[in-house]
């Protein structure tokens, strides 16, 4: 058990990816601004970010920049093709890049439709897919409930220092990281069905628990 910010974060399926000499685009859900830190306590790792929801904020850019992340134009499908090739360069040298295809933070109730584009990264650098999922269990040795969800969970219109200083207020949080199956982008038959393979492994993991309300299985989104 790795513990990263007062985050004590339990892995889940050793081995699949860890110790791997080769260089993986990593896809997961996202439940909060921490998220970040749980995968980097197991992965080395470079953060694909989006302008307008992180760069935008002024701490939360700042420490996706130290982090390592790379920030992309999401509403601008011209320099979104330009910095597809860009980090998939930044594949080719080795280093692991990790994105939320969600797009956004969820309120942890559910996965959000995966926006694709940026999936065809992987194809186009040669790499495999890792998939893993985020699992926030228990906060102050209590499950999570939707009375104690909004101390981990970061989404809408919440704001940052606001959240920060409740968070800094809980004793401890635990996580569960959970590796997944690899997926080899040229086994699929086109990306949108390679997302939708993706979204539905995260999807099913993050559903399979108690602290996770049911929900209906979301599509996978084109956007």
């Amino acid at each position: 058990m790795n513990k990263t910010l007062g985050i004590r974060v339990s892995l889940q399926g050793r081995g699949n990816g860890i110790g791997s000499d080769k260089s993986m685009l990593i896809l997961s859900n996202h439940l909060s601004y921490t998220d970040i830190f749980v995968i980097s306590s197991i992965f080395p790792v470079s953060f694909i970010a989006s302008v307008d929801e992180v760069k935008s904020d002024l701490l939360l850019g700042k420490a996706t920049e130290l982090s390592g992340g790379y920030f992309v134009e999401r509403r601008s499908r011209s320099g979104l093709r330009a910095e597809i090739e860009e980090i998939s360069e930044i594949l080719k040298l080795g280093i692991n890049v990790a994105l939320f295809p969600e797009g956004t933070t969820s309120n942890g109730k559910q996965v959000l439709p995966f926006k694709t584009p940026l999936l065809s990264i992987a194809e186009k650098a040669g790499v495999e897919i890792l998939t893993l999922c985020i699992k926030y269990t228990r906060i102050d040795g209590e499950a999570l409930t939707d009375e104690n969800r909004d101390l981990i969970c970061y989404y809408g219109d919440m704001k940052f220092f606001d959240h920060l200083f409740k968070l800094l207020s809980v004793r401890s949080v635990e996580a569960e990281l959970t590796l997944l199956d690899k997926i080899d982008p040229r086994t699929a038959s086109s990306r949108k069905e390679m997302a939708r393979s993706v979204y539905d492994m995260i999807n099913s993991a993050y559903m399979n628990d108690g602290s996770a309300e049911t929900a209906a299985k979301s599509p996978a989104s084109g956007r």
